[in-house]
């Protein structure tokens, strides 16, 4: 009997949840307080969270055990001794904000003790709005890393393609994925996507590429805070994709079809798909589930197959060599060996100047800079065309929807205008705007000149 059984075969009150930490001891039982805590906790929050509380939980209980105390032992002290060593005293000291999280973990975990009846009060005091165990208040500081045109080709082209700086092949790169890494970050920089988001893309929500042919993608469930918006795909990011379903990904899906369907038994396997609703229904754990795709979860789409056309293959868009989706980690990896590659090929003639390091995250500040800057530019083009009488005056709501920091909060997902302010230092339906500042960004031919040029000169004839 291998561990998927014994879980099934647990009593509904005591079962866990897919994605639901547990911390065990030096005998692989499991650790109280926690065990407990996590299994209240999971209700009412996302798999990543709880992955996240996991890993700060284990921290804690590693720190706690070394001075031979368990969670309902450690005193005021103690706490206090575990917030300066996190900030202070361990070989990688914590930030402030990571610090936060990890304080956050503990305040629940011993108020789920207190609620519980385990613990009569909190093991420390508080005084007024502060307590012992609070560090420093994290700074919000959101710098923003854009990429230039040149060095955008540059990553993607040496860095994750493996190609030389003057664009040959390159025989000596050992790398893999040369067709799909590229492809996801076209996605990536193509619309604005967050690295969680375009990675757990599935393959039915990119339609095939056609000319001329616009692209849209409702996203939910991989949102941060679940927050729902609509994204645009662009041109590049479609052609990118539609080269590696022609050959990466269906190589991998023939080779490992026969594998998948031998673990079919812990896979969601989907049999019916709506392409007017956006709905898939499937079967998973033995009980049938339906979702609307964009609230399909990332524990699900992870794990997603249904039978195609060369046997069983997962939906996931973007595939690793298993024939599932890379994890997280994979990713990681990807974007810092393509930054190491760029780095052995510093100095070189052919490549422009080069950040150190490249995130993921880069590509998605990267789009809302170029966006911002079209978005503005053709506001202002829209004003001066009202001064001159070629417009009209407009009124309130049109000044609202064509306000560029709006448009562009709307397009990122971010829950505070705030946040969106911060691209400001850089610089009817905004869709076809933001489709097409892509493309003219990625287009040698073009600048932001001649763009804004044809966009005004559209609107003064319409």
């Amino acid at each position: 009997m291998d561990v998927a059984d014994l879980i099934r075969r647990c009593p509904d009150d005591v079962r866990l949840g897919m994605g639901v930490p547990v911390l065990l001891d030096a005998d692989f039982y499991p650790i109280e307080p926690w065990a407990s805590f996590f299994r209240e906790f999971a209700e009412t929050v996302g798999t990543s969270t709880l992955r996240n509380y996991g890993y700060d939980a284990k921290k804690i209980e590693s720190f706690l055990r070394l001075r031979g105390l368990t969670v309902t032992a450690a005193s005021q002290s103690d706490l206090v001794a575990y917030r300066k060593y996190r900030l202070e005293t361990c070989p990688r000291p914590a930030s402030p904000a990571t610090y936060q999280r990890e304080r956050v973990v503990v305040q629940l975990v011993y108020g789920n003790l207190v609620a519980r009846g385990v613990l009569q009060r909190l093991p420390w005091i508080k005084i007024g709005r502060k307590s012992p165990i609070q560090g420093p208040e994290p700074v919000p500081n959101l710098q923003i890393r854009c990429l230039s045109s040149d060095q955008w080709v540059a990553f993607r082209d040496v860095g994750l393609a493996g190609l030389l700086p003057d664009g040959q092949v390159d025989p000596s790169f050992r790398g893999s994925c040369t067709v799909r890494n590229p492809a996801a970050a076209d996605l990536g920089i193509g619309s604005g996507m967050r690295i969680s988001e375009f990675t757990s893309v599935l393959d039915c929500e990119i339609p095939a590429f056609r000319v001329n042919e616009t692209a849209t993608l409702d996203i939910q469930a991989t949102a941060k805070y679940a927050k729902a918006r609509t994204v645009d795909i662009s041109l590049d990011a479609r052609k990118s994709i539609d080269l590696y379903r022609r050959t990466e990904r269906v190589r991998i899906v023939r080779r490992q079809a026969k594998m998948l369907e031998k673990k079919i038994p812990g896979l969601y396997l989907i049999d019916r798909v709506d392409p007017i609703q956006l709905r898939v229904s499937g079967v998973f754990n033995g009980e049938r589930q339906n979702w609307a795709i964009s609230a399909l979860p990332r524990r699900l789409r992870d794990i997603a197959v249904t039978d195609g056309e060369h046997g069983i293959e997962a939906v996931s868009l973007f595939l690793g060599e298993s024939g599932l989706p890379p994890r997280p980690r994979t990713w990681s990896d990807v974007f810092h060996g393509a930054s190491v590659r760029l780095n052995s090929f510093r100095g070189d003639e052919y490549l422009p100047t080069m950040p150190s390091k490249i995130v993921a995250h880069d590509l998605r500040h990267t789009y809302a800079v170029v966006v911002l800057r079209h978005l503005t530019m053709v506001a202002s083009e829209m004003e001066a065309g009202r001064r001159e009488g070629l417009l009209g005056h407009g009124s309130l709501s049109d000044h609202l929807i064509w306000n560029p920091l709006l448009r562009l909060q709307e397009r990122m997902g971010h829950a505070s205008l705030k946040t969106t302010m911060k691209y400001l230092t850089h610089v009817d339906d905004s869709s076809d705007i933001v489709r097409r500042a892509m493309e003219t960004w990625s287009d040698p031919d073009k600048s932001y000149a001649d763009y804004i040029s044809e966009m005004f000169s559209r609107g003064r004839r319409s």
